[in-house]
């Protein structure tokens, strides 16, 4: 069994396991992220039903952001444990990487959701999650 890179330390609560995939594009020295309201996050969500990888990515880069895209190849995958800001509920997220080419704008996005193309210092303590930063910053 392969050991998944962990973020974050389990205490005592119950989390509910959430599986996600989340894709980066590099264009140059920048990375393309969701800004949402004062933070950023890789763009992806949560599996839902029995789709693949693929059929995830694609449809939240296009509920998200409103792009398409292309998948290129997979990084690797990371858990975090923490607490939701939101819900407040604790999670235990495991988050498959990978990196994206990004196509053409065919919509328009959640509302609250900005394609942004930063640098990794402009990245810097800029990311929500943990494991997100740690692809941003030492893996790609």
């Amino acid at each position: 069994m392969v050991e998944i890179k962990t973020f974050g330390k389990k205490t005592r609560h119950h989390y509910i396991k959430r599986e996600g995939v989340y894709g980066v594009a590099i264009k140059g020295d920048l990375y393309a992220v969701a800004g949402v309201r004062d933070t950023h996050f890789l763009v992806g969500g949560g599996l839902e039903d029995n789709e693949s990888h693929e059929e995830c990515l694609k449809r939240e880069f296009l509920e998200e952001v409103g792009h398409s895209i292309e998948l290129l190849e997979y990084v690797d995958v990371f858990r975090e444990f923490g607490q939701s800001f939101r819900s407040k509920r604790y999670y235990e997220l495991i988050g498959y990487v990978y990196r994206v080419k990004i196509k053409d704008c065919i919509a328009l996005g959640e509302a609250d959701h900005t394609l942004k193309w930063m640098t990794k210092d402009e990245l810097k303590n800029q990311m929500a999650l943990s494991y997100q930063a740690h692809v941003i910053q030492e893996v790609l």
